[in-house]
């Protein structure tokens, strides 16, 4: 597993993905989907492992990260990162929506770098506005997750609002999520009967 003081990447697969009509984590080419997609660009930034969690673990449970049930499904972002943070407690973590099917890894180093630095928490800022797809937060940070969650709170943003440096985006565009069949890249296609409001 590496050093217990290493950087856990997370990515969120949870989701209902009613503007797609299905299952957004498992989109993309033939063999690689959108889940496997960001869990490669997370591990590109310098992580000490790579964690799925929520969605489908039957299908997410085989491309190679380990898979983790949401402890909260249907709660939303925070609830998967601070499912993550329950699992692995006292680590950072970097925390990385599925649905982000341009995101590379040299979007997602400079929010490690910033926590490496003192940061308590690091957030990327683009297109005028916080881009809360991804994040990254010290022990700590990630600690604050889970008491926030078990609070009652379900807005990442809020739970992380006081002590986040917000970083500027070198390419927003890499980090605006697909939502809708119309978001995601040339040439990916949606399986048959997807793509439906539901």
């Amino acid at each position: 597993m590496g050093d217990p003081s290493g950087v856990v990447g997370v990515v969120l697969c949870g989701g209902a993905s009613r503007r797609m009509g299905t299952d957004k984590s498992l989109l993309g080419p033939p063999g690689r989907p959108l889940a496997r997609h960001v869990a490669d660009a997370v591990a590109g930034a310098g992580v000490d492992e790579v964690l799925l969690v929520g969605g489908d673990g039957g299908e997410l449970g085989g491309l190679g990260p380990a898979w983790l049930p949401d402890d909260r499904p249907g709660e939303g972002p925070l609830a998967g990162a601070a499912t993550a943070a329950t699992a692995r407690p006292g680590r950072p973590l970097l925390v990385c929506a599925c649905d982000l099917p341009r995101v590379a890894a040299e979007d997602l180093r400079p929010l490690l770098d910033a926590v490496a630095a003192g940061a308590e928490a690091a957030g990327v800022d683009g297109d005028g506005r916080g881009q809360w797809s991804v994040g990254a937060g010290s022990a700590a940070a990630a600690a604050g997750l889970r008491r926030a969650a078990d609070a009652g709170e379900r807005a990442l943003h809020r739970a992380l609002a006081d002590g986040v440096v917000h970083l500027e985006a070198a390419r927003p565009e890499r980090l605006r999520d697909a939502d809708r069949p119309e978001d995601l890249p040339p040439g990916w296609r949606l399986p048959p009967g997807g793509g439906r409001d539901g």
